[in-house]
């Protein structure tokens, strides 16, 4: 996490000022300490996450709205809750936004 391209993006994100930039960066690691039942997953858990992935369940949209913002396209007609659950769904929303990051 810490390589010269992860903390570059907290910069960006935050127009390089660098307070503005060092709360990001300081949120993001007290998120990832209070929520690990999100981001520490079983093999069971990642499995069930990358086949939401595969299924196209959700992504980035390459485009930003109006605000610069970017856009998860998510669709809830390839979600089929006889084979993910609603965990699985919040995990994988969490993946791509700290991919984002």
């Amino acid at each position: 996490f810490l390589d010269d391209n992860f903390l570059l993006q907290f910069l960006r994100i935050r127009k390089f000022n660098l307070e503005n930039a060092f709360k990001s960066f300081e949120n993001f690691f007290i998120f990832r300490r209070k929520y690990t039942k999100w981001l520490i997953l079983s093999d069971e858990e990642m499995t069930r996450v990358w086949n939401l992935f595969e299924c196209g369940y959700a992504f980035p949209l390459i485009r930003r709205d109006d605000e610069h913002k970017k856009i998860i396209f998510i669709q809830v007609r390839k979600f089929d809750t006889t084979r993910f659950s609603s965990c699985d769904a919040i995990r994988f929303i969490i993946l791509i936004n700290v991919a984002l990051i």
